[in-house]
């Protein structure tokens, strides 16, 4: 028999022999009354103890030999460095910081219970690569089903193969600022969970089969994560549902921007996040059962086309989804891409839409084309209101020529941050000219127009007065 199990089968028998003794003192004691905390049962005891700390929660075991190993029933262990900062002289806490984890480091390895849970390790002051080798092993070996590590490195720490080869994992969270460092034989084939945040990707080969190693994966995120030397990698996950992307900012031209390539493929993907300045170069293949669709883009401005071109590619994968997010800058790379029509699809699907961004006079034409192409759109949601530089007047041309959705679709609009402006007052009405099926308009009002009721009183009539026949459209002040 392995000797490490044989050692925990031992402490396992010395903790139960020395729990049901404690259950029999407890009932003398509580026969008595004298001693109302040790006369509690022991899963509620145990119930207490997991809302202290993991640290905490082992100092209980010099209270009594019945708290000895209370602690090791705990299915969640939690240690956070920096929640014990105080525990050690701020001016020199190395070597106190040393001497308290060594207090309870031997106890987490020496006494992990067999069934864990989930294990969560943040070392973002004082990372010890070793402490953090042991302790992840320690739980590996005791099937543990969620991983979720904050390591900030000094130098690069290679996490242990067991981990990639886990066959109780289920959730994998990795936050680290260093280079990933896979091994050659990954395995993962009940992890449905898993979130990479800062790690850098070194290798095309390695990195694919990470992703391809999940057989069962559910959610990916992949947040601010690097791909060094990578010039295409493909993601393709029958069974993935959620995906969230955000990617770290790009400054100045595309001189600063990378050339990987990443190619996404999920026919079961439902919900897709990204939020980003589009880095790198995404292709979204046969994503046909998308729902939700998040894009959060920023300005472009004047940006070089390359960015737009990715932008624009980007909203070409998501012709199947029924509800869309998007940023000024998604709305900007449709209009700036070159033969920007051509890069989208007729949004057949959607019926919500949210845009998170300001309207004004650079963006409704790109707006409207947008609409020109989503004709079973139901809602609209401004969600950062109206500019002051929209000139209604110039773009009532845009109206009269407007799609399909908004003559025998359109039922609701959220106009947010509303101010009372012309601007703002001359779009409900043509809204409401144009718009025959529009049965509710929900106006968020600003601070200042909510504590004004004579303006809105007065706003609320002249939008009554363009009511006509049976048609009923309830307007909403919020």
């Amino acid at each position: 028999m392995d000797p490490t199990f044989a050692s925990l089968q031992h402490l396992q028998e010395k903790r139960d022999i020395l729990m049901n003794n404690s259950q029999v003192k407890r009932q003398r004691l509580n026969h008595d009354g004298t001693d109302r905390i040790n006369s509690l049962p022991d899963g509620v005891l145990i119930h207490m103890l997991s809302f202290l700390p993991t640290a905490d929660a082992v100092r209980t075991c010099i209270l009594s030999k019945r708290w000895e190993f209370l602690w090791t029933y705990l299915r969640n262990i939690n240690f956070d460095d920096r929640l014990y900062l105080g525990e050690v002289n701020m001016w020199n806490p190395q070597p106190g910081l040393t001497r308290f984890l060594d207090g309870i480091g031997d106890e987490l390895v020496s006494q992990f219970m067999f069934d864990m849970k989930k294990l969560r390790l943040s070392f973002r002051v004082f990372f010890d690569a070793i402490r953090v080798h042991n302790w992840l092993v320690s739980a590996i070996l005791r099937k543990v089903l969620e991983v979720d590590l904050c390591l900030f490195v000094g130098e690069p720490f290679i996490l242990p193969r067991m981990v990639f080869v886990s066959t109780s994992l289920t959730v994998l969270k990795i936050e680290m600022n260093s280079v990933l460092q896979l091994p050659r034989d990954i395995s993962l084939p009940c992890l449905k969970t898993l979130c990479l945040s800062l790690v850098t990707f070194s290798g095309t080969k390695l990195t694919q089969k990470l992703f391809s190693s999940c057989p069962v994966l559910e959610d990916l995120a992949l947040v601010d994560c690097e791909w060094l030397f990578i010039r295409s990698v493909t993601i393709s996950i029958p069974t993935l549902k959620t995906l969230k992307m955000d990617e770290l900012p790009c400054f100045g031209s595309t001189d600063s921007i990378n050339d990987c390539q990443i190619k996404i493929y999920g026919e079961n993907l439902v919900s897709l996040k990204y939020n980003g300045s589009l880095s790198n170069d995404i292709f979204l293949y046969n994503i046909s059962s998308l729902v939700v669709a998040y894009i959060d883009i920023p300005n472009l401005y004047k940006m070089d086309r390359e960015i737009a071109r990715r932008g624009a590619k980007l909203l070409r994968g998501l012709g199947n989804a029924q509800y869309v997010r998007m940023s000024n800058g998604a709305i900007e790379s449709v209009f700036l891409a070159e033969n920007f029509l051509d890069h989208l699809p007729i949004f057949r699907k959607l019926v919500h839409l949210k845009l998170n961004m300001v309207i004004g006079a650079c963006t409704i034409g790109a707006l409207m084309d947008l609409f020109q192409r989503s004709p079973n759109l139901e809602s609209i949601v401004f969600s950062k209101g109206i500019d002051d530089d929209l000139d209604i007047r110039d773009n009532v041309w845009k109206l009269k020529y407007a799609p399909e959705c908004l003559f025998s679709h359109l039922k609701t609009i959220d106009l947010h941050w509303f101010r009372g402006i012309k601007t703002e007052i001359n779009l409900l009405k043509l809204v409401l000219k144009f718009a025959p099926v529009l049965e509710r308009i929900n106006i968020h009002c600003s601070k200042i127009l909510l504590q004004d009721m004579n303006k809105r009183n007065e706003i609320f009539k002249q939008l009554l007065m363009l009511e006509d026949g049976p048609r009923v459209c309830t307007i909403v002040f919020l």
